[in-house]
């Protein structure tokens, strides 16, 4: 490999002497020129930085011109043949160029005395099995220990990395497939519009990585039914937990169906997972990284560990009297279980009665399913820390390792406008999602998040509405329009150029997939549709005031415009497709409340069967004896006793529901088996 870069460079040294003299060999050489419109002002997007970026198939030792410099392509890559580039990104003094083999190059800036040309020097190159060298362009040695790239299988795509704070390449462990654990819910209450636009924001990262990048995605969703707020909830509202959590589960899902947030692959609860959880906390304990206090909870020896704090800032570590209680060690350290208290739901242990801790949920769930490592974790930028910073610490040192997640994806907050703080419930700021849809489309809440980097938080007004809904109505204006010139409505406008128009499409594909390429960036990528739709308005504009001799109407590349259009709406998760999915959550939710509804009047029906009281209270209204009355009570009520128990049966053999009675009231559940219907009959 050595061997072959020298000679590589050699031939490189030789190549810019010969481009460097004369430009006349450049017409051989294949040349793209991208656009440099600024962001249209009106679209007032917002994004990090902006990267030139072409697309283009050409041979390695080429020139392409970017914004009138002249780029040189070394030949430095693994193969000398010509290579088709899938992007081709500029920043600052660097440039990375991706290959269709799986292959990438890092180059070095370097400006070329004649001509005024820029060449680059070789820095490192990376094929699908090949890491990154450690240079200055590839990271710091402060970095070390926070952060390694994966072997695998390189995407073409650059992600921000919260742990190094910079854009890395997205590598995955399987090619064209990769392994997601998202933080889920807390179902102690309705969803707002704060959870909403974590969600819908990465929906979105999820469809352009398979709608865009062909990549498949195992989404595991985390869910919370058991925890401090839900046991606040039973207990000021009386009902079970279990009944709360079903509730608040279902309007969850039902919520994002309506949103178009697309399910997960797999949901896991933490009541589900007690077994799997006692077993990390264990093996924890084992290593000797965690240990038992009085009260009979365990609690992860955070100085022990060692290597606490790669999300965390300074500010946020607690200090030495921050955090502690009587039985903590230190203040940074934190709960892998928490002893049973007086009314508290609980489950056996090696350490006695109890829960688990908060944050030990999300780390047996997830590694549970995807073991050791997995490429991609993701949550609310408020769950970096500590949530994610403690996640990250007892996994690592539950599997021994120095790398659970491959990256982590945080979701700027939502926030209303005037406001300093976040949609939150406490705070009681909250907009309701379904009081939102009084209002709003779901289409336009998810322009919303598209005119936002992921990473950014979203102020929430009037004016920031109008303008998502201004661009969706833009968007599919232009659309609307494309078709009516196509099926011959709109005859009178200008000549249609059909090389102009091609040349403007095919470079709005170029710079809209780069977009998406770096770090999933929405609001370039609108910026570069909104440039195609300004353009093709300008040649649709409507002429019926203009003497014109002949009219040449080009039916192709305006439909070009209308497939791509459409194409792209749907691949961000706009129309298509919404109202199956939202149907099948909508249809959950029906269920559980039709259910709840059946249930509860039976138990009224039994509760008054039950009451003694009051009949004999009225029995001796009427004259009749509390003996008397209590003889009679068997015959009068049985009719109702035949109630219940038909009802009982026949919601099991209607809907697979099964009724336990108990001394606290009934509960029901879900059965597939034909035994539970045996066992009824």
């Amino acid at each position: 490999m050595k061997d072959t870069i020298t000679k590589a460079r050699r031939s490189l040294k030789k190549r810019v002497r010969v481009c460097a003299e004369t430009e006349a060999a450049s017409s051989s050489i294949s040349m793209v020129e991208t656009e440099t419109e600024m962001v249209e002002r009106e679209m007032e997007v917002e994004e990090e930085g902006y990267d030139t970026v072409v697309s283009a198939d050409f041979s390695i030792g080429a020139y392409v011109k970017i914004n009138a410099n002249n780029y040189f392509i070394p030949a430095v890559v693994v193969s000398t043949e010509p290579l088709a580039v899938r992007h081709f990104l500029v920043r600052n003094d660097q440039i990375l160029v991706t290959f269709s083999r799986l292959q990438y190059v890092w180059l070095k800036c370097k400006k070329s005395r004649q001509g005024g040309h820029f060449g680059y020097k070789y820095v490192h190159s990376c094929s699908n099995h090949q890491n990154l060298a450690n240079n200055s362009t590839n990271g710091s040695n402060s970095e070390a220990g926070k952060w390694s790239q994966p072997e695998g299988y390189s995407t073409g795509i650059m992600i921000y990395h919260p742990l190094v704070k910079k854009k890395v390449p997205l590598v995955l462990q399987q090619e064209k497939i990769v392994t997601w654990y998202a933080c889920g819910p807390t179902v102690y209450d309705s969803p707002h519009l704060g959870h909403a636009s974590s969600y819908v924001r990465l929906d979105i990262i999820r469809r352009i990585l398979a709608r865009v990048f062909n990549i498949d995605t195992i989404l595991v969703m985390g869910v919370t039914d058991v925890d401090d707020k839900i046991i606040q909830k039973s207990y000021e509202s009386g009902q079970p937990i279990e009944k709360i959590t079903k509730l608040y589960e279902s309007e969850f899902f039902a919520d994002m169906a309506k949103l178009n947030v697309a399910a997960p692959n797999i949901i896991t609860r933490v009541c589900d997972y007690i077994p799997q959880i006692i077993s990390f906390v264990q093996r924890i304990e084992e290593k000797g990284l965690a240990y038992r206090t009085s009260d009979g909870s365990v609690y992860f020896d955070v100085k022990k560990y060692g290597k606490y704090g790669r999300f965390a800032m300074q500010k946020d570590i607690p200090g030495a009297d921050e955090g502690l209680n009587n039985v903590k060690k230190n203040s940074q350290d934190f709960a892998l279980w928490k002893g049973s208290k007086a009314g508290e739901p609980w489950w056996p242990s090696p350490w006695g009665k109890g829960r688990p801790g908060w944050h030990v949920e999300c780390s047996a769930m997830a590694s549970d399913i995807f073991g050791s490592n997995f490429d991609i974790h993701s949550g609310g930028e408020d769950l970096m820390f500590p949530h994610h910073e403690n996640e990250l610490a007892q996994s690592c040192a539950f599997h021994g390792n120095d790398q659970w997640a491959n990256y982590w994806l945080h979701t700027g907050h939502l926030y209303i406008a005037g406001q300093a703080d976040k949609m939150s419930k406490s705070l009681k700021n909250v907009i309701s999602i379904s009081d939102f849809l009084d209002t709003y489309t779901p289409n336009h809440f998810r322009m919303l998040c598209l005119l936002n980097n992921y990473k950014k938080r979203i102020e929430f007004s009037e004016e920031r509405m109008q303008k998502a809904v201004s661009v969706t109505n833009a968007i599919h204006g232009m659309i609307q329009r494309c078709d009516s010139y196509v099926q011959g409505q709109q005859i009178d406008c200008v000549d249609v150029s059909e090389a102009e128009l091609y040349k403007k499409l095919h470079l709005t594909r170029r710079t809209v997939e780069a977009a998406f390429a770096n770090d999933f960036n929405t609001p370039q990528a609108l910026a570069s549709v909104m440039r195609l739709i300004k353009y093709t308005n300008q040649v649709l504009v409507d002429t019926r005031d203009v003497d014109k001799s002949v009219n040449v109407r080009s039916c192709a590349p305006v439909a070009a415009v209308s497939i791509y259009l459409k194409r792209l709406m749907e691949q961000l998760g706009t129309d298509t497709g919404r109202r199956i999915v939202k149907d099948n959550f909508e249809t959950d939710l029906q269920f559980h409340k039709t259910v709840e509804a059946v249930v509860g009047a039976r138990t009224k029906i039994r509760e008054f069967a039950k009451n003694k009281q009051h009949l004999v209270h009225s029995a001796g209204e009427a004259g009749i004896s509390e003996e008397a009355a209590i003889k009679l009570m068997k015959t009068l009520y049985r009719p109702l006793w035949e109630v219940s128990d038909s009802i009982r049966h026949d919601v099991l053999n209607a809907a697979n529901v099964q009724i336990n009675d108990g001394t606290d009231g009934s509960t029901w559940s879900v059965v597939h088996s034909k035994k539970a219907r045996r066992e009824e009959s």
